[in-house]
């Protein structure tokens, strides 16, 4: 018996490392597709009406130095994506204050809680899905959608966002007022036809995501 075991197990192929290695990494391209292709079902249902955009109350004279009482620490993980995009040369204490200066002022202009605000308008501008590009042979390029992570989602939406409040003609004093504006902006905007930059390309990934749907493996 034990030997006829032997010349069994002898007969059952072994997979070298390599090929360990490759079986793996085809099993996580497998799991990931299969993500994408939830991701895009998701985005191409009918989706639930938004809420009507949010109106501004514009107060003058706000005095920021009493008012710092009132605006939360920026310790969520959204502002710490805000505070690590805008810092310069390693000062994030500055960084920190011009992001709560820009909770001000959302404050101001909304007479609302601003952490709310700034998080509603990141979710509003994070993209689902995102689209890579491989070369093929005879060089041409393949697109194909992959998922994105929470916080992938969330560094682009806050990416665009600085983006978009950092483009030439934007109206502000400083960083924190035009962040401010812009956030405002992200949520007023016109569902299905945006124009501000963040949903802008938030839209643009999304279509170029489903039009390339076709290059995902079928499930």
């Amino acid at each position: 018996m034990l030997s006829a075991l032997r010349q069994r197990v002898s007969l059952v192929p072994r997979l070298a490392p390599a090929q360990i290695c490759r079986v793996s990494m085809i099993s996580i391209q497998k799991a990931q597709e299969d993500e994408a292709i939830k991701v895009l079902d998701e985005i191409q249902a009918p989706a639930a009406p938004e809420e009507q955009p949010m109106q501004t109350v514009v107060q003058q004279r706000a005095d920021l130095d009493v008012m710092h009482h009132h605006i939360p620490p920026a310790q969520s993980p959204i502002l710490q994506l805000f505070i690590s995009w805008i810092m310069k040369d390693g000062k994030r204490a500055t960084a920190a204050k011009r992001i709560s200066d820009m909770l001000l002022r959302i404050h101001i202009m909304t007479q609302s809680q601003p952490l709310p605000i700034v998080e509603a308008a990141v979710e509003r501008a994070s993209p689902a899905v995102w689209v890579s590009r491989m070369k093929k042979g005879g060089g041409k390029t393949i697109v194909k959608p992959k998922p994105l992570n929470e916080r992938q989602r969330a560094s682009w939406g806050v990416y665009w966002i600085m983006e978009g409040a950092n483009k030439k003609g934007r109206p502000g004093k400083d960083i924190a007022d035009r962040l401010a504006r812009e956030i405002i902006a992200v949520l007023q905007d016109t569902p299905g036809e945006p124009k501000v930059w963040a949903n802008m390309q938030k839209k643009r990934i999304h279509e170029e995501a489903l039009t390339n749907r076709g290059n995902l493996a079928k499930r």
